[in-house]
């Protein structure tokens, strides 16, 4: 079972917050949802300060709404300042505390209000009407928020923040010799599933995807033990000698045309849980009677007495990643392997063929609990493909607040 993650000080919501968010946020608020009387970590939202105070917005109210359908009975919130409004840190934040505290009226706690700026953080004493002056704050140094045991655990996972929110989910294209013999195995692998209408030559062909998307994994699995090592020298030659497990544009190009086949990929799905790639093999092998553009859905529609086994094997996979009842929490060698190996084929690939792999990152992320993250992912997708299921579905689940099942499960927080 996984371990579950007990906070008992404000300081480690903090240090958590940008681990959830995926990125370190600036001139925003952010507002983390409590839930029960156990203080269940929920939905973490974030918003521009200027949008949170305006006189006009209803940016505040629409996140507190947002919390309350969360479940939540109390909120976190901490605002971000930059170094713009770390000029006009004490106008800006009354400003915007007070239209929190105002639109959570009659609905919920604030049980914490905290300040961070670029190089501190301090608490914020709530301030009432006949005293509207904060008390005097004392600022500790920022850097002592990479130091909790919640900071420590997200490192070991692989888990990464990102600079900034722009960051998320922009990947430099590779060289363009690279880009070019990607582009040709890749029409080439479609015009061969294509052709390939007789039933074992398809299975054939997605054997040999999923095969190679297992060898892919057991190599990029490798370059994710140097976050394991303890000192600088030992992951720099780590890093060096691991640099060989770079996909082939060959590779990539194979695995975009796969990904393209939505069995092969929800057979990906399958293998980063815990049932493992014996079970994406069986998954795909029961397709083998049906035609190259059929998806699971359709299948499971249409021809319910021939779908016991990879049905189940479908289900439960999706209930590791749903469930709370079910789920599991990802390994984060394995997924972290597969959102890297996902990247490369996003870097070689032509914008057609980078919604899979986004719409799959999107997915993978989002079990991970990097929402914020995987909404970028999802978009990126449906802007080349604003019909593609998976990633539509994605971020429909991101839109309603609701945590991947694990999260749910395990992710509590005790404060005094």
């Amino acid at each position: 079972m996984t371990p579950v993650l007990k906070v008992k000080h404000a300081r480690e919501i903090l240090s958590l917050i940008p681990y959830q968010l995926g990125f370190q946020p600036s001139n925003s608020v952010v507002v983390v949802s409590l839930r029960g009387q156990t203080r269940q970590v929920g939905m973490i939202a974030r918003v521009d300060i200027e949008d949170a105070y305006s006189p006009h917005s209803t940016v505040s109210d629409t996140l507190i709404d947002r919390c309350v359908k969360d479940g939540a009975t109390a909120i976190f919130v901490a605002c971000y300042l930059d170094e713009s409004t770390q000029n006009e840190a004490v106008k800006k934040l009354q400003h915007t505390f007070n239209a929190v505290d105002k639109a959570v009226q009659g609905k919920l706690d604030i049980i914490e209000r905290w300040v961070i700026s670029p190089n501190a953080y301090t608490h914020w004493p709530h301030c009432s009407e006949q005293h509207p002056e904060p008390c005097p704050l004392h600022w500790e140094p920022r850097d002592l928020l990479h130091t909790t045991h919640i900071s420590a655990h997200m490192v070991y996972d692989g888990r990464q923040v990102l600079p900034s929110r722009e960051a998320l989910a922009v990947i430099e294209k590779s060289e363009e010799q690279r880009r070019a013999v990607h582009a040709q195995t890749y029409q080439r692998h479609v015009q061969v599933r294509a052709r390939s209408a007789v039933s074992h030559r398809i299975m054939a062909w997605r054997l040999a995807r999923i095969a190679e998307w297992d060898d892919l994994l057991a190599a990029y699995g490798e370059k994710q033990l140097p976050d394991r090592c303890e000192s600088k020298a030992s992951r720099a030659v780590h890093e060096e000698e691991s640099s060989r497990y770079r996909a082939t544009s060959l590779s990539t190009g194979k695995l975009a045309a796969a990904l393209e086949d939505h069995v092969v990929r929800d057979a990906m799905i399958i293998s980063v849980t815990s049932l493992g790639m014996s079970a994406a093999r069986t998954f795909i092998a029961h397709f083998f009677m049906f035609k190259p553009s059929e998806s699971y859905q359709e299948v499971s529609e249409t021809s319910a007495d021939k779908r016991s086994v990879y049905d189940e094997i479908a289900e439960d996979a999706i209930a590791k990643i749903i469930d709370v009842r079910r789920a599991e929490k990802p390994d984060a060698v394995v997924l972290n392997a597969a959102v890297e190996l996902l990247k490369t084929v996003i870097s070689d690939a032509e914008s057609h063929g980078q919604v899979a792999p986004h719409a799959l990152i999107a997915l993978l992320e989002w079990w991970r609990g990097n929402a914020v993250v995987a909404r970028a992912y999802a978009d990126a997708a449906l802007t080349v493909d604003a019909s593609y299921g998976l990633a539509v579905k994605v971020a429909a689940v991101i839109n309603s607040g609701l945590p991947s099942g694990w999260q749910r499960q395990q992710l509590r927080v005790g404060l005094p």
